[in-house]
């Protein structure tokens, strides 16, 4: 029998839902760090409340009606700024918050496009220019950990508001006409132009493709230079763009999108707008949009089968001990032909053999079914009851810290991290490889400078959650600035002094772009 789903509406399974949650997890992470605090509220709202003051925007118009047996008129969220009327009473300013969540649209489907959606806010209540910036800031964060490229686009309702009136546009007609110059991205200009038209506003679309020296006559343009100078200071690259609009007429202020050049829709928006006499800013990121964008794995977790030939007591002592040390791994007594097939089918990465002649000699068959390479480990390495041969990879995310040391001076020069899988392209090709949780990626030391790190001994701390690298430092520098080593500053009576010379000037070495 088929249940098919209603139309407009997925289900997640399997490696998709595992990477809707390492996305949802960077979200988390990086709105944790700018100190915003979680807020979980309904799905389900009195309609009046969903509606609000916006009852003639689009999205407005789209909510799920539902009655209950009371009759009384409810609606699904179709956003989740309107419920932040309720969640800041009782809170001091400003108040930050951030919400992850499903909200729901009956509009029609395509594209991308769906009724039931994953939307991420971030909100601060009681906010300057300067919280805009940040919370433009929090999106770089999190798209740079995604690898995606972006563009970020600024304007201020203020500025459009103050051309709108210099050009003699009715005031009556102002909401009419930002609706029409929000359509610029989805419909020919020659269609905008005539929708225009209807109220005297197609001129707008000249002045639209001016210089940005051209808006500095406007008063409301200062908030656009304040918010560029902010963004300057947070490391933000922003484009300004005066025919940004934004349809939800609440935005009183600053607004912004984020576009990309994979996909046509827009993956973040907000701006500032006023809740309760109180000047707030936001933005939502869409976890659907963002997992559709996501090339790379995120996670490097390896996942294990241990299949049991006739060894069941001996598995499932295996898989428990294998779970305690942190990997994931899931218990079968089927046939091997079978059981392989599962695997791969579910994506298992490897697959640990526990039968008779394996309990016998102590020592357990690995399978890994990405290369097809077996190898044998002993019985004590795989139930940890002995300290190990290599780092345990099974603490902080798979990542463990990293010491290096100059082999012949003993001068300590960086500190990074290892996983696994740097671990191993270390001891293949013995140059030091790093993981980088910047750039999200391996970081092979020396790959773009030259200054390679050949490795000459490999130490483990008791616990084996640290390891210290001896090195030769090819080219006499470590530090990406260019000093001998990243420990090049020396801290004295408060005071932070440079006490090495640099080997390098880094502009000479590095491409600009990076």
């Amino acid at each position: 029998m088929e249940y098919p789903l209603v139309k407009g509406f997925k289900e997640f399974t399997g490696e998709e839902a595992r990477k809707r949650e390492a996305i949802r997890k960077i979200l988390v992470e990086s709105f944790e760090l700018y100190g915003f605090e979680p807020a979980d509220a309904p799905v389900v709202e009195y309609r009046d409340f969903v509606k609000g003051d916006n009852e003639s925007d689009e999205a407005v118009s789209d909510v799920f009606k539902l009655t209950d047996k009371g009759g009384r008129d409810l609606a699904l969220r179709y956003e989740m700024t309107f419920q932040l009327k309720r969640l800041m009473q009782g809170k001091k300013r400003p108040y930050k918050r951030y919400a992850i969540g499903p909200v729901f649209r009956d509009e029609p489907v395509a594209g991308n496009r769906l009724r039931q959606f994953v939307q991420c806010d971030v909100d601060t209540v009681g906010s300057e220019i300067r919280d805009e910036a940040e919370v433009l800031a929090v999106v770089k964060r999190v798209l740079t950990k995604l690898d995606i490229e972006f563009v970020i686009n600024i304007n201020n309702r203020k500025l459009l508001n103050e051309i709108l009136e210099k050009s003699n546009i009715e005031k009556m007609d102002w909401n009419k006409v930002i609706k029409e110059i929000d359509k610029l991205d989805k419909l020919d200009e020659d269609e905008v132009y005539n929708n225009l038209r209807n109220y005297m506003a197609q001129d707008l679309l000249e002045i639209f493709k001016q210089p940005e020296e051209y808006f500095e006559k406007y008063e409301a343009y200062k908030e656009i230079k304040e918010l560029k100078d902010y963004c300057e200071q947070y490391g933000v690259e922003v484009t300004f763009l005066p025919s940004l609009a934004r349809g939800l007429s609440y935005y009183n202020g600053s607004v912004f999108e984020v576009k990309t050049k994979k996909i046509k829709e827009t993956i973040t928006a907000g701006g500032s707008f006023m809740f309760e006499g109180v000047q707030s800013t936001g933005l939502s990121l869409g976890l659907d949009r963002l997992a559709i964008l996501l090339d790379k794995k995120l996670e490097d977790v390896e996942r294990y089968m241990v299949l049991s030939i006739g060894q069941e007591e001996q598995a499932i002592k295996v898989v428990e001990k294998m779970r305690d040390k942190g990997y994931p791994c899931i218990l079968s007594s089927n046939k091997i032909s079978k059981a392989l097939d599962y695997a791969n089918s579910t994506k298992i990465d490897k697959v640990v053999f526990v039968g008779e002649k394996e309990v016998s000699n102590k020592s357990y068959k690995i399978k890994d079914l990405n290369s097809g390479i077996e190898k044998t480990v002993s019985e004590s390495e795989i139930l940890g009851e002995t300290s190990g041969s290599e780092p345990d990879f099974s603490k902080a995310g798979g990542l463990v810290p990293t010491v290096v040391q100059d082999a012949e001076t003993g001068k300590i020069l960086m500190m990074a991290y290892m996983n696994k899988e740097s671990w191993d392209k270390t001891l293949d090709g013995g140059k030091a490889c790093y993981f980088s949780r910047s750039r999200n990626k391996l970081w092979l030391k020396g790959e773009e400078s030259g200054n390679f790190q050949e490795v000459k001994e490999i130490r483990l701390d008791c616990d084996r959650d640290t390891i210290l690298l001896r090195v030769n430092q090819v080219g006499g520098a470590a530090c990406h600035e260019g000093y001998p080593s990243c420990f090049f500053r020396e801290y004295n009576g408060g005071e932070l002094k440079i006490v090495d010379k640099k080997v390098f000037n880094p502009e000479d070495v590095y491409d600009s772009t990076n």
